[in-house]
């Protein structure tokens, strides 16, 4: 008994607006009488959880008799479920259908009646498959390799399209879906390699269902639920939550699909090992990598860090193969006859400009394979690496961080290093011997490298003490410049096989420069004190030369003033000491002999102040102190002993000299002071009596008198002369005796 006959026994029971449904159906000329009782039966599973309303289950509660062909049913079940679907009386979700009511019906109709991008639904697969089925962005080809890829759905990108190839999947709602069916046509559209082709099989119903999610999607989207009644509002969350899970059904029925699929791949059609969606596509793209990179494993020992890099750039022994080859031989030659065509060519090579080439087909190296054969071939002396015009040293800290950078990509360049010539590179190898610190590689790029070194510290040390012999104006200047002027040409020499060309032209300056610097080496270092000493010494003596007149000493210091201003000082240098010292202490000698000539004077000019003291000024004699008055001759003495100079001492001399008639003036002062003191103090003692006044002591002032002014010509000549002169001199003697004065000659 079918199960659509329990609906007579509830159908008086019935809310009107479901019966209604049901009646109006069967008055439906679109629709067959097996379909009302279908619509019967599928009301009232409508609310039974329990019972899933699939096609099977229908067509089982469906049978009318127990030997009934159940084949021949299902597709009257199927037929009739498409026409109350076309009629919007039923809804299906997934494989699941559902009865619906009027105002579902209304819905069903209006979200029916949306129209829909198919930009949508193809956007709508591309969410599904790369952002929940296959979300790879690169794949991983082996423990060394990933690549990325781009990705392309029905024709249409998904995401920046940059890589060297695609995934491209082809679904039923493709457009060009009917020519592809053909295995020849995927075949013929895959043989450029640029892609590999996923074609789903054919299902007409998952169609069906995307269009449907995308109205269903649009039309809740664009309703205001606020103005609704609260039965529609209910069936339009309904219709939410159903379209979330019909989201959920489409992408487990795509990647069923995907795991069905077929793969073509560089004109060939793929065998897939498993059967999962994953495994489809990725074994798809694993076929293309290993047929468009043909020369992947040219690289036969990869680079896995950037110090497996450095390395390749700075070791000291190449690694071989049980062949006794370059174990990346291949990938030289590569590289090698990549480069050579690049330079006939005229073509600059930035680092990018290589990762570029080698990274894409027909090669599909890494970015540190890549780095790595370029460094082996750079350490092999067969590239070089560039930058501002200047081969760069392999040694450099950071080296490789800095070539990777995005700046760097483009500042670093590789050019094949020219064939180098072997005599060159013999003489090098010959003039290493004594340039460089240690023993010279025998491998060229190693001596290139070598001989940078050390021409930038030769070159250090050069403009180091250049600096310092201009500043203190030390010989060597030209020579040095001559050096320096050397070292910045060969550094500058483009490329190893010239430098070594310049080495060999420039063999005897280099020779030179050779010997030279170890003259110039001890001169700056050992040497430079001993010779500014000298120097120092001769400018202290210059001013004392003329006090010393034995030749002999003239002449050493003439000698020593030769060797200072010689243009190569070395050889002559021991001597300097030799040479100065006997002039040092023959100057010393004489300055200690002025000093002993001032002491004399002192005491004559003390011995002469202090008879003149006790013979102008008896009466008060005891009461001068004639150490403080006659301090300054001590001081002048001291003064003496502490010169360094003997110009100094004589300059103490006449100090001397002139300082004996000051101290007499400052006792005549001192004196009249005392006598003065003296009369004020007898004032008080004996007071004024008239009777009793006692005279006033006078004290006369002593003038003194410069006789050789009194004369009335420089010389005098004739008795006459003389005459003249006493008479002048006794005019001025007599007035300052009437002015009751007392005269001191001078």
């Amino acid at each position: 008994m079918p199960f659509q006959t329990f609906y007579l026994a509830i159908e008086g029971f019935l809310d009107s607006a479901v019966s209604q449904v049901i009646n109006q159906a069967g008055e439906n000329a679109q629709l067959q009488p097996f379909d009302i009782d279908l619509l019967k039966t599928l009301f009232m599973v409508k609310y039974v959880k329990e019972i899933r309303a699939n096609l099977d289950n229908l067509t089982t509660l469906c049978l009318s008799h127990i030997d009934q062909d159940k084949l021949m049913l299902r597709e009257q079940v199927q037929e009739g479920l498409v026409r109350l679907e076309r009629q919007t009386l039923i809804q299906r979700v997934g494989d699941e259908y559902s009865f619906l009511t009027h105002e579902e019906q209304d819905v069903g109709r209006a979200i029916k009646n949306i129209e829909i991008d198919p930009g949508k639904v193809t956007s709508e697969f591309q969410g599904m498959v790369w952002e929940s089925i296959f979300t790879e962005k690169k794949l991983k080809y082996d423990s060394r390799h990933q690549y990325s890829f781009n990705r392309k759905l029905d024709d249409q990108a998904y995401g920046q399209q940059v890589n060297d190839f695609a995934l491209h999947i082809v679904t039923p709602y493709a457009d060009r879906y009917r020519d592809l069916q053909s295995n020849e046509a995927c075949l013929l559209g895959t043989a450029s390699g640029q892609e590999v082709w996923v074609r789903l099989p054919d299902d007409g119903s998952l169609i069906d269902d995307v269009n449907e999610r995308v109205r269903t999607a649009n039309y809740l989207a664009r309703t205001d639920k606020s103005g609704l009644t609260p039965s529609l509002q209910n069936v339009l969350t309904i219709r939410g939550e159903q379209n979330s899970q019909r989201r959920t059904n489409i992408e487990n029925r795509l990647r069923n699909l995907i795991a069905q699929a077929d793969v073509f791949a560089c004109g060939s059609k793929v065998e897939i090992s498993t059967r999962d969606a994953k495994t489809v596509l990725s074994e798809g793209l694993i076929y293309l990598i290993g047929n468009v990179y043909t020369k992947l494993n040219y690289v036969d020992r990869g680079f896995a860090t950037e110090d497996d890099v450095i390395n390749a750039l700075t070791r000291e022994t190449e690694e071989q193969n049980l062949q006794g080859h370059h174990a990346n031989l291949a990938a030289h030659d590569e590289m090698q006859n990549w480069l050579a065509n690049e330079a006939r060519s005229h073509r600059r090579v930035s680092i990018r400009v290589l990762l570029e080439k080698f990274m894409a087909r027909p090669c599909g190296w890494s970015e540190l394979d890549t780095l790595g054969v370029m460094a082996e071939l750079v350490n092999k002396g067969k590239a070089e690496l560039r930058r501002a015009q200047e081969t760069v040293n392999t040694r450099e800290r950071g080296l490789v961080v800095k070539v990777r950078s995005r700046v760097g990509q483009d500042e670093y360049l590789v050019r094949l290093c020219q064939e180098v010539d072997q005599i060159s590179l013999r003489v090098a190898r010959e003039l290493a011997q004594d340039l460089l610190p240690s023993a010279p590689p025998t491998d060229h790029g190693k001596l290139y490298e070598a001989y940078q070194q050390a021409l930038t510290k030769g070159g250090d040390d050069l403009k180091g003490w250049l600096t310092q012999a201009q500043r203190e104006q030390l010989p060597f200047e030209a020579l040095l410049n001559r050096h320096l002027e050397l070292l910045r040409k060969l550094q500058e020499t483009d490329g190893i096989a010239l430098f070594f060309e310049a080495v060999r032209s420039q063999r005897e300056d280099l020779k030179d420069y050779t010997d030279d610097v170890q003259k110039l080496r001890s001169f700056f270092t050992a040497q430079l004190p001993v010779f500014l000493k000298a120097k120092t010494d001769l400018a202290k003596l210059e001013p004392e030369l003329r006090h010393i007149s034995d030749e002999r000493l003239l002449e050493q210091v003439e000698m020593a003033r030769s060797i200072l201003g010689s243009d190569d000082p070395t050889a002559q240098i021991p001597r300097l000491a030799g040479l100065l010292k006997p002039v040092q202490d023959q100057v010393q000698a004489i300055l200690q002999q002025q000093v002993a000539e001032v002491q004399q004077t002192s005491s004559r000019v003390r011995e002469q102040v202090g008879n003149y003291a006790r013979s102008a000024h008896d009466a008060v004699f005891d009461r001068l102190d004639l150490a403080t008055l006659t301090q300054e001759i001590e001081q002048v003495t001291c003064a003496a002993k502490g010169a360094i100079s003997i110009d100094s001492a004589i300059a103490r001399q006449s100090e001397l000299e002139n300082l004996g008639s000051a101290l007499i003036s400052k006792v005549d002062r001192r004196a009249t002071e005392i006598l003065e003191q003296l009369e004020r103090q007898r004032q008080i003692d004996v007071p004024g009596d008239p009777a009793t006044e006692v005279k006033p002591m006078v004290v006369k002032p002593i003038v003194p008198v410069k006789v050789a002014r009194a004369a009335p010509k420089p010389v005098l000549e004739t008795a006459e002369d003389v005459e003249a002169y006493l008479m002048v001199l006794r005019g001025i003697l007599m007035r300052q005796i009437e002015q009751e004065n007392r005269v001191r000659l001078e």
